[in-house]
């Protein structure tokens, strides 16, 4: 294990932090190591510290004041003998700052912020969509949506096969609802609250743009998995940075972010893709191809939510 970051990993003194107990960085410390730290935690979370402890690259009260708030804000606590973050870089500190500091070195986390008002027009758009096409299905009303867009529903929700399509088309626009409130949280309060965070790599899928917990938006927000990442956030991977869809990733990983979480009936995971046309295949959560999926399964399919706002390309139904 090494730290990886430009500004950390040609540091011994860093390098021995992420290792060994008895290399932790404190305050009264000074030197370039306390420099970097101080350079991250400005950097990271626009941390306010005293220009004399600056110059002097000096671990004083200001800098150590940031080193608790960053603990407290990611609560980052060895819970075999601490009840409650101190004011000290270790191993945890170190590992943890590294990884944000290469999230701001690659750009992905402020590309996911910049992204949020396309996938947000987006996202209304298709809200505006479904209701027109829930129009053609509550009356018969000849302006209502028909045609195309009804036939976009279909294929990627499968509308028409539910036992209720109004009902069905309401549940699908709810899930969109949701994203569309967290996107403005996200922009609106960020302070606070940090939708999307920066990870090195997906766990579970070796080049993966972006991952997130199934239900996110209902756990709490300090609240952690068993690899110390937050429940209710959107990770993002240094694989997101070059990506030209970038707003129909974020959707995807909204649609899992807004749906229930795992083992829940309403959980939205990963059931069908409708590629290779024109049927599609199953999933690893799916029982059926894109074009044999129930209203239900197509409700709880990332990818379709993904897809019906992207109607002239891959949401397209086959012709």
């Amino acid at each position: 294990m090494a730290l990886e970051s430009k500004l950390f990993k040609t540091d011994p003194a860093l390098q021995a932090c992420l290792i060994r107990p008895n290399a932790h960085i404190i305050p009264g410390a000074a030197g370039e190591p306390v420099r970097k730290i101080q350079t991250a935690l400005g950097q990271i979370d626009n941390a306010s510290i005293s220009p004399a402890e600056l110059s002097a690259a000096q671990y004083g009260q200001t800098t150590a004041a940031a080193v608790l708030a960053y603990k407290r804000a990611r609560d980052i606590v060895n819970k075999s003998y601490q009840k409650q973050a101190d004011n000290i870089v270790g191993e945890m500190t170190i590992a943890e700052l590294d990884k944000d500091m290469l999230g701001v070195e690659t750009g992905v986390v402020a590309k996911a912020f910049a992204t949020i008002p396309e996938a947000t027009a987006t996202i209304r758009l298709a809200i505006t969509r479904l209701t027109a096409v829930r129009a053609s299905f509550s009356s018969p009303n000849p302006l209502s949506a028909g045609g195309k867009e009804r036939e976009v529903a279909e294929w990627n929700f499968k509308v028409n096969r539910a036992a209720d399509s109004v009902t069905q088309i309401d549940a699908i626009r709810s899930i969109y609802e949701l994203m569309n409130e967290t996107l403005f949280r996200a922009s609106h309060f960020s302070a606070q609250w940090k939708l999307f965070q920066f990870s090195k790599r997906d766990r579970t899928s070796a080049g993966a743009p972006a991952y997130t917990t199934l239900g996110g938006k209902y756990f709490p927000v300090a609240e952690k998995d068993q690899d110390r990442e937050f429940k209710n956030a959107i990770y993002v991977t240094p694989e997101f940075a070059n990506k030209v869809f970038a707003a129909s990733i974020l959707i995807h990983e909204l649609s899992h972010y807004c749906g229930g979480k795992q083992g829940s009936s309403n959980s939205i995971e990963h059931r069908a893709s409708p590629l290779p046309p024109p049927l599609g295949r199953r999933l690893e959560d799916g029982s059926t191809n894109y074009a044999d999926m129930t209203a239900d399964l197509a409700y709880r399919n990332a990818i379709s939510y993904q897809l019906y706002c992207d109607p002239n390309g891959l949401g397209k139904p086959p012709q």
